[in-house]
């Protein structure tokens, strides 16, 4: 069901009348192979007998499109005859009626009203005060008070009260139009869509509605295909653009739009025409949020949204943009993460041993130091010191590690220990040794 109708009934009745004509010139070609045949119909030879046949395939052939074409002609005629009885177009014959969006509008309107009315249609609040002991002063403010309250409650019950009747008596005529010409117009457009189905069905050839199907689905898929295709390489770039260059696009966009929607036209060459149109119309919907609000940008998008899917390709559109959207961002997101260079913060040997309780016994010339997390633990901060040239080593306890620092520092790393927890073992010069225990 389409409830977005946009109707040229000028341009109907010119494509009516070359139904017509179309008609009238296969009745006349169909009046000269009557002739034809008649003619031939004296004459006995095989290949007369052959012309003929042909002659009579191709008659039938003809009755049946002049068949065709006269249904179509007359439901062509009724449609506009009886659209326009319900809405009628001024000027070149063209009209939109838009059904959702005008129940939308006058839902909008109700809402408007019933919340302008409502608190000037309530008492008015603060009646006179009373006292047991009043003096001339508080009996003259008394009566102001009275006949303050008095001239506002008369405003309320006359003036206001008359004005939302009025109002609302609108409002109701509003309605009215929508149920009775509105709504019935859009039902009428379905009623004529059977219609032609029903004459379609039963005068189009398997051949021919099976060609017409592969070209509603070809076209449907492009529909789609195209959207998704948009909408996914939109959603990746975006995905994988960093915040500041995308702050810095939409910065740099909002600048070109103004600079264009501040060019006279007259200054605008043709091959930038669309760009200014383009920016005008950013600047116009940019204007209408400042006065209206956000809730003008979310009308506009659904008014957008169900102006698309009045047809199978804008539906397919629809559909393919949001596939598009969700691939396009997975996929840039996904992407993202793996061109991403993890940034590790490697620790120095003293950042290592900071807040490690110390365990020195003074005997060596190691000092040592307590840890926890196992072997685990002890190979991630072997790692975290950066060694290079690090190898596999056998020790007593199992398979250790070896390597060296920047300045020469050599560190172990061993599973275990003669005192039972693996070990991190720094040695920094024979003398400077670290040992931390896991």
């Amino acid at each position: 069901m389409r409830t977005d109708l946009k109707l040229n009934y000028g341009k109907l009745r010119e494509v009516r009348g070359e139904i017509s004509e179309y008609r009238q010139s296969l009745e006349r070609v169909d009046n000269g192979l009557e002739n034809l045949k008649r003619f031939l119909a004296g004459q006995e030879s095989e290949a007369v007998d052959k012309l003929n046949k042909k002659l009579s395939d191709v008659t039938i052939n003809i009755r049946d499109k002049i068949e065709t074409l006269q249904l179509l002609e007359e439901t062509l005629e009724d449609y506009v005859d009886d659209m326009e009885r319900l809405v009628k177009a001024e000027g070149g014959g063209i009209t939109r009626v838009d059904t959702w969006d005008i129940s939308f509008n006058l839902s909008q309107i109700h809402a408007a009203v019933r919340d302008s009315f409502l608190p000037m249609t309530r008492s008015v609040n603060g009646m006179p005060h009373f006292s047991l002991i009043e003096d001339e002063e508080e009996k003259e403010k008394k009566k102001k008070r009275e006949r303050n309250y008095n001239r506002l409650e008369r405003f309320r019950s006359s003036d206001i009260m008359s004005l939302k009747r009025r109002v609302e008596r609108h409002l109701e005529d509003l309605q009215d139009i929508y149920k009775n010409y509105l709504k019935p117009y859009e039902k009428l457009d379905d009623t004529y869509r059977s219609r032609l189905n029903k004459i379609y069905s039963s005068h189009t050839s398997a051949g021919d509605k099976w060609a017409n199907f592969w070209d509603g689905f070809a076209s449907v898929a492009d529909s789609f295909i195209t959207a998704f295709a948009i909408a996914a390489v939109t959603a990746f770039i975006a995905a994988i653009t960093p915040a500041w260059l995308a702050v810095a696009g939409v910065v740099l966009l909002g600048a070109g739009v103004a600079v264009m929607a501040n060019i006279p036209e007259e200054s605008v060459p043709d091959w930038l025409k669309p760009v200014k149109e383009g920016a005008d119309g950013i600047a116009d919907k940019a204007v209408k949020m400042l006065k209206e609000g956000p809730v003008s940008v979310v009308e506009d998008i659904g008014q957008g949204l169900m102006d698309e899917i009045q047809t199978p390709e804008g539906i397919a559109s629809v559909a393919g943009g949001m596939v598009g959207t969700l691939a396009g961002g997975y996929a840039g997101s996904r992407v993202n993460s793996a061109l991403k260079i993890k940034k590790v913060e490697y620790k120095s040997v003293e950042d290592t041993i900071k807040n490690l309780k110390e365990t020195t016994n003074g005997k060596g010339i190691a000092r040592n130091f307590e840890s926890s997390g196992g072997y685990k633990k002890t190979i991630k901060d072997f790692e975290m010191l950066n060694p290079k040239n690090v190898k596999e080593i056998q020790t007593q306890y199992g398979i250790g590690r070896v390597g060296t620092l920047s300045d020469g520092t050599k560190i172990v790393a061993r599973p275990g220990s003669k005192t039972g927890g693996a070990t991190l073992e720094i040695r920094i010069s024979n003398r400077k040794v670290y040992k931390i225990r896991y």
